[in-house]
């Protein structure tokens, strides 16, 4: 596996945690789906894309983001559920042939939202152009977070997304509607969201089972992301 793979693993997984949603109606039971390009350069092979959907299902305090990736003819699989409430969670990976599974404890959430909050947006400069997605009418900014990554951003005012910490940038900060399109660039790669589908309503309690399945093998959450981030 060259490391310019590893390192678009790392950042498809990373992008769980900073990542994906007149009047507003606010989107607190609903799912968003999300197209994801992500692109890398690699010293030998020289530019390798991935491809993957993530899906948001969104209720209430509770959130599940379910990713779905090929890389080179490799599939890897994401899978993260979290109450925002008793700040507790599970995430399960399936990638290079293993399965993986961690529990998210409060200790392990609380470092999750300080880790993304490294991550905040701290200033936002509207624009005047604009875009429409899925028929919503969308409006451009340039945001930059506190650590001087930049992003482009396409926002609808007509949807406001309930807040929930840990879930990134479907909250962005000082971003006043749902991101529908959003891209930036980073040392590894280009990462770039653009919304596919939107239904408001429909997800159930029992959308969100934090049973670990059979066949993965449990690990510390610590001892996962040094998995995921070490490749």
């Amino acid at each position: 596996m060259n490391k310019a793979l590893k390192k678009l693993f790392f950042i498809a997984t990373f992008a769980l945690g900073i990542t994906t949603v007149g009047a507003q109606k606010t989107f607190d039971n609903g799912i968003v789906t999300y197209k994801m390009t992500t692109t890398a350069q690699d010293p030998t092979a020289g530019e390798i894309s991935m491809d993957a959907d993530m899906t948001f299902h969104i209720s209430g305090k509770e959130a599940k983001t379910s990713m779905s990736m090929n890389a080179m003819g490799m599939q890897m699989d994401v899978k993260s559920l979290i109450n925002s409430q008793n700040r507790t969670g599970v995430v399960l990976m399936s990638f290079f042939g293993q399965k993986m599974a961690a529990k998210v404890t409060p200790d392990d959430y609380d470092e999750l939202v300080k880790s993304n909050n490294d991550f905040d947006i701290e200033k936002v400069e509207p624009t005047n152009e604009t875009k429409d997605i899925l028929g919503y009418s969308c409006k451009k900014a340039i945001a930059t977070t506190k650590q001087g990554m930049e992003l482009e951003i396409y926002y609808t005012e007509a949807i406001k997304p309930i807040a929930i910490e840990g879930l990134g940038n479907i909250n962005m900060k000082g971003i006043n509607g749902l991101p529908l399109a959003y891209s930036m660039q980073t040392p590894q790669a280009k990462v770039s969201f653009e919304a596919k589908s939107i239904k408001e309503g429909g997800v159930k309690a029992s959308d969100f089972n934090y049973t670990i399945p059979e066949g993965y093998k449990e690990v510390s959450f610590s001892e996962l992301s040094q998995m995921s981030g070490g490749m």
